[in-house]
């Protein structure tokens, strides 16, 4: 896919989360573009907001595969994907052919996004895009670290460790979760990152009761 895109001219990802991103554009549409073919009948925006949404949906139910019909279920129950339950299933339909987007299993005859990382992918798509989502809650859930991570590819977080500690009084549920994310921000933001949320932890109320020795072996390297 990366050859195609190359070929056509376009420029070619420089993050993990660009390379997925183009990988959906191009199975929801932009390679029948490129072959001059429609074998969909619903837009390209509709499918890759179907399936941020079925993404979404799955991983805050610890899902890695659903039946046809509870994937339609989740985008009819969606108040944000505002379409006809006639569009809800044709989206699940197509993003399953052409689009394989979504993989069946013969097997357990569920259909899942293949590999993790895509859901994860998808779902911090979602993350990113809908702003009734209260990002800060997932921060504590270490099943959300794949999703928070690939958030962080694209999105500068220091807000989220103020939110974090004003809700929740306490850093330190966060803490893994945060400095795996600082990993995938440019390294000139990882040091400013990194003594932020140490100087997060140093303000927790239990932080010098407690019998835990700091290891700030982080800071010599200067990330």
């Amino acid at each position: 896919m990366l050859c195609d895109l190359a070929e056509k001219g376009i420029d070619i990802p420089s993050s993990e989360s660009e390379i997925f991103t183009k990988r959906l554009e191009l199975l929801c549409g932009s390679y029948d573009t490129f072959k001059d073919i429609k074998r969909t009948k619903l837009s390209q925006s509709i499918l890759i907001k179907a399936s941020h949404k079925i993404a979404f949906a799955m991983h805050s139910k610890t899902l890695r595969a659903a039946t046809k019909q509870e994937l339609i279920t989740f985008l009819i129950n969606d108040p944000s994907f505002n379409y006809e339950d006639s569009t809800c299933s044709l989206a699940v339909t197509e993003l399953i052919d052409p689009c394989n987007i979504l993989i069946f299993d013969p097997i357990s005859e569920t259909f899942s996004f293949g590999h993790l990382r895509y859901q994860e992918h998808l779902a911090s798509l979602e993350l990113m895009q809908n702003r009734s989502i209260e990002i800060i809650h997932y921060l504590k859930n270490d099943w959300w670290r794949g999703s928070l991570c690939l958030y962080a590819q694209c999105c500068e977080f220091s807000i989220l460790l103020e939110e974090f500690t004003l809700r929740y009084s306490n850093i330190m549920p966060a803490l893994i979760t945060l400095r795996e994310m600082v990993k995938f921000r440019p390294e000139k933001e990882r040091r400013h990152l990194n003594e932020l949320i140490y100087n997060y932890e140093r303000s927790d109320d239990d932080y010098f009761n407690s019998s835990f020795e700091w290891d700030d072996s982080w800071r010599s390297d200067g990330y």
